[in-house]
């Protein structure tokens, strides 16, 4: 099936630009809050749209088939360190009713984002996460951490820029993809 998939994503190359950086994630999410404590181990995809950075978190639940997509609003900062190194941090916000921190930071690098043309995007081949938040649900305060690691997807970003320029075509795609790999897909 991924065969069939990535032929006919080829097929429909058109060798445009398009904006976009795929990263593999693998989160762990551990909240606490009413005199109880849950961890969710998730893994996935972050779509970055290089033009807008618009984000879209994929969270997949693998032992239940049941995956989560998440719109998330960033802002992108480079800080120039001692040494020529430049730092990519992605400010992750709070969503509604919650107040924190959540961030993703890496060495930035020239990242290869399309093959025909060549184009390239300077970001961080891999960042760290590192987020906590608190919310309130009900009267009761809750709070969650985030903690785990993003990585640069060559092969999909690659793929998804070969196909047009459209971030949510991307997001539409890949949603589609889990669906047909038997996915049920959670609010």
């Amino acid at each position: 099936m991924k065969t069939l998939i990535t032929t006919l994503i080829s097929l429909l190359s058109l060798g445009a630009f398009a904006g976009v950086v795929v990263y593999d994630n693998h989160l762990t999410y551990s909240t606490a809050g009413g005199g109880q404590r849950s961890t969710m181990v998730a893994s996935g995809w972050i779509v970055l749209d290089t033009q807008t950075a618009q984000s879209t978190e994929f969270a997949l639940y693998k032992s239940h088939k049941i995956f989560q997509v998440m719109t998330n609003t960033i802002s992108i900062h480079y800080v120039n360190t001692p040494g020529n190194r430049q730092i990519m941090v992605i400010y992750d916000y709070p969503g509604s009713g919650a107040s924190g921190l959540g961030t993703g930071t890496g060495v930035a690098t020239s990242l290869i984002i399309d093959s025909s043309p060549i184009s390239t995007y300077n970001a961080a081949r891999t960042l760290t996460v590192s987020s906590s938040y608190i919310f309130t649900v009900n009267a009761t305060t809750y709070m969650q951490t985030v903690k785990g690691s993003l990585t640069f997807d060559s092969k999909t970003t690659l793929t998804q820029n070969q196909i047009d320029e459209d971030y949510n075509s991307t997001v539409g795609r890949l949603t589609q993809l889990l669906l047909t790999e038997g996915y049920t897909q959670s609010d």
